[in-house]
This record gives C-alpha cells, sequence and structure tokens, in this order.
C-alpha cells in the first residue's frame, strides 16, 4: 500500500451529511438582496452557535445559499434538521411576499473526509442530491441514515421508494423524514395511474340509417375492448365519451370533460355489406393530429368478431400513442420524470402486429428484429448500459447458432460496446415464453 493511499484511509470517518438548501432564494435576492444577505448571515451564526452545537454536531461551512453541517450521531442530526425548520420563520421579514418559504434538508451517513472547514466525498455530493427531493420544510434521507434511526423514535419515517438524482447512473432509496406524532399531517404525492389515457367516441355514420349508428358504436365498443387489453395504455369506457358525440366541443373543452390526454374520432359509410372508417387520434393537450387513417371490414365479420378491421386500426394508434409519449418523455430533465416517464424512457421498439405473429421464421422479422436493435444502438449513448429482450423467437431455423439472424446479432455483440447485452427467450416461440 502506497502511503498517499494509506493516508487518505487514514482520513475517512463515518459521519452524518447535513445539507440544507434555501428554497427561492433566486426569488429573495431579487426582491431584496441587501435584506435576504442579512437574514441568511443571521440565520447562519445561529446554526453555528446555537443549533449545531446543540446537537453535538458543527457547522462546516455556507455554501452560497446553503448549509453544509457534520454530525456524529444520526439520531442528533435528524433533530438538527427538525430544529433547522422550526427557526427558519422567525427570520422572514414583515414585508409581505418577502417570505421565506423554508429549507430543504438531505440527510445521509457515509465515510467521508471531514476537515475543519469542509468535507470531501461522494458521500456530501448524494446529501445535497437528497436535498432536492425535499419540499421547503422538509428533510429526506437515504437508507443509511434512515436504518441507523428508530421509527417513531427519532422521527417518523416515510419511504419514497426508489428516486433518480441527477449526475447518478442508479436510483437511490429515499425516505422522508417528519417529527415524531405527525405521521398523519404529512402530505405524501398520492398514487396515480400515469399511464396516457385515450378516449373513443363512437363513430358517425355518413348515413341516416339507424342501423348504421348502431353499427358505429359496436366499432367503437370493440376497440374500446382492444385497446383496455394494451398494459400501457388507459382507456376510458364508452359511457364515459357517447355523450360527447356529435357535441361541437373545441379540445380544451373536451379534455376538460372527459379528462384524456388523446382522442380517437372517425366516420363511416357502409355500401354492399363492407364497412369503410376513416379516423384520426389527436393529441388533447396540444391538439396535434398524431395519426389519420382509414380501415375496411365486412360487417357480418365485424359482428361476428372475424374480421381484421379493428386490429388494423388499434396496432398504429397503439403505436403512435407510445410514440408519441416516448418523445415527450425523451425531451424532459432527468430530475423531473416521474415513474410512468422512466418506464417510457425504458421502452424499446415494437413490431408490427401482423409481423409478430409470424412465426414462420420468413425474412420479415428477422429484418424487423434487427432493425429493433441497431435503434436502440443508435439511440443510447456510447456509455449508457443497454439491454435488448428478445421475448419471443420463431420455430423455423435450426437455433445453433448458424441462422442469418443468429450471425447478425452474434456480429452486433463483437462490435465491442461495453456495458451491452442480448437476452433472448427459453422458448423458440412468442407463446411458450
Amino acid at each position: 500500500m502506497n502511503e498517499g493511499h494509506a493516508f487518505e484511509e487514514a482520513k475517512l470517518q463515518r459521519r452524518v451529511i447535513l445539507f440544507a438548501d434555501l428554497a427561492e432564494s433566486v426569488r429573495l435576492y431579487e426582491q431584496d438582496e441587501a435584506r435576504t444577505i442579512d437574514r441568511w448571515r443571521r440565520f447562519a451564526a445561529l446554526v453555528r452557535e446555537h443549533i449545531a452545537p446543540q446537537h453535538d454536531g458543527r457547522l462546516v461551512r455556507t455554501v452560497g445559499d446553503g448549509l453544509l453541517l457534520d454530525f456524529d450521531d444520526p439520531g442528533q442530526a435528524t433533530r438538527a434538521s427538525f430544529a433547522l425548520h422550526q427557526h427558519v420563520p422567525a427570520f422572514n421579514a414583515p414585508v409581505p411576499g418577502d417570505d421565506c418559504r423554508g429549507l430543504r434538508v438531505g440527510l445521509h451517513l457515509a465515510n467521508v473526509v471531514a476537515e475543519e472547514h469542509e468535507m470531501w466525498g461522494s458521500g456530501v455530493n448524494l446529501a445535497a442530491r437528497l436535498a432536492t427531493l425535499a419540499q421547503p420544510g422538509q428533510t429526506v434521507a437515504s437508507v443509511s441514515l434512515r436504518t441507523a434511526l428508530v421509527d417513531a423514535v427519532h422521527a417518523d419515517c416515510h419511504d419514497l421508494g426508489l428516486r433518480y438524482l441527477k449526475h447518478l447512473s442508479e436510483p437511490v432509496r429515499a425516505f422522508l423524514l417528519c417529527p415524531p406524532g405527525q405521521r398523519g399531517a404529512v402530505q405524501l404525492p398520492p398514487t396515480e395511474d400515469l399511464r396516457p389515457s385515450v378516449a373513443v367516441v363512437p363513430f358517425t355514420a355518413l348515413s341516416a340509417d339507424p342501423a348504421h349508428d348502431a353499427l358505429g358504436h359496436a366499432m367503437a365498443d370493440d376497440i374500446i375492448a382492444s385497446l383496455s387489453r394494451h398494459p400501457g395504455l388507459r382507456v376510458l369506457s364508452r359511457a364515459s365519451t357517447a355523450a360527447v358525440r356529435g357535441a361541437q366541443l373545441d379540445l380544451k373543452r373536451l379534455r376538460e370533460l372527459l379528462g384524456a390526454s388523446f382522442l380517437l374520432t372517425g366516420r363511416f359509410y357502409v355500401r354492399n355489406q363492407r364497412v369503410r372508417l376513416s379516423a384520426e387520434l389527436c393529441d388533447l393537450r396540444d391538439g396535434q393530429v398524431l395519426w389519420a387513417g382509414a380501415v375496411a371490414g365486412d360487417v357480418d365479420a365485424l359482428f361476428e368478431g372475424h374480421d381484421e378491421l379493428v386490429p388494423h386500426l388499434v396496432a398504429p394508434v397503439a403505436q403512435q400513442v407510445l410514440a408519441n409519449e416516448l418523445a415527450r418523455v425523451r425531451s424532459l430533465p432527468m430530475d423531473t420524470l416521474a415513474s410512468y416517464s422512466l418506464l417510457m424512457g425504458a421502452s424499446g421498439p415494437q413490431l408490427p402486429s401482423l409481423t409478430a405473429a409470424d412465426s414462420s421464421g420468413g425474412g420479415a422479422l428477422s429484418a424487423h428484429l434487427l432493425d429493433g436493435v441497431c435503434y436502440a444502438l443508435d439511440l443510447c449513448k456510447a456509455h449508457t448500459p443497454l439491454a435488448v429482450n428478445i421475448s419471443y423467437g420463431t420455430f423455423a431455423g435450426p437455433h445453433d447458432g448458424s441462422s442469418l439472424l443468429e450471425s447478425a446479432l452474434d456480429e452486433l455483440l463483437a462490435m465491442g460496446r461495453k456495458n451491452f447485452a442480448i437476452v433472448l427467450a427459453a422458448g423458440n416461440a412468442r407463446r411458450e415464453r
């Protein structure tokens, strides 16, 4: 072991890092810079001389509009964070609108290098990142800090689950800490269905025949049933959409009434027992038409459930909705992604339904599979870990590595890209996976 490495190990200490950030500091400085600086200095002095020492800690330094504190004991550090929140209101100015909304506090227990006026190590950075998860007046802690506490004694602990933090490649489990006895007063984010929602309005017949009107409702029912089987979509019932059929409402009003993100409408006509449906998929958030097309089918086969009209319409609609959501999610900064956004960010290309159903080993399936893998490679940066899951295979072919598809996949793996893997199904057909 060299001397420098031994010195570094000797300096590492198990410490509790507390990072506090002043919420809305930019607004406060813009409103009255001199007053804000004076208040912040007085608050930092209170922390240095009273709050930190009373909890067996110390103020390491001020960081602009932030505070970095060092503690020996996790329980004391937690109580110190509560004391910080309690003392903020006393420093609010009497001027309306010039009040400080509070501090966001992050707590982490880690091995760091602690000096008189500085702390070094990745644990310091994590404490600061955890503070970004907190609302003004809240304390958020890491799992290492949480495990050192006794729930309902040191604090009431609320599991926030895995959270992605800026500049960290892996999600971090976080916990919201509240003073003991305040568990019921905490407003946690509600659990909600974040999948994109689709509303299908019963289609309008171009003729006045009452029988044709019933056909419009029947087609809408079948399309709603088919879309609802897609795990990535939330579909409104026809009872919710039938009332707006034929109503002259703008898109904003439709979105308010239905609460949906996407709207599928259409018109159809019938001739010689054949029906032709022209449909349009619209994004209710901005009014953009995402897809428009026409499909045709046999009326009797529709009622018997054998016609391909519904599958031929549902496939492009579902793909356009998911593709639109995927594009939107990728435009968002990492620290604003919600759970569904993370799901969408991990989504990949989907095969056309007719190609996916073909398990004969034909060239169309192989070509689409290779296109999908290449698309994923092009999409991900060179340093980004990438796993491609090919969830079904084909009946045909030797399955010994000599087929064109398997050879092409081997060539892609041989390109030398780091953190890249291809996972194949255990069975030959998707129905056996």
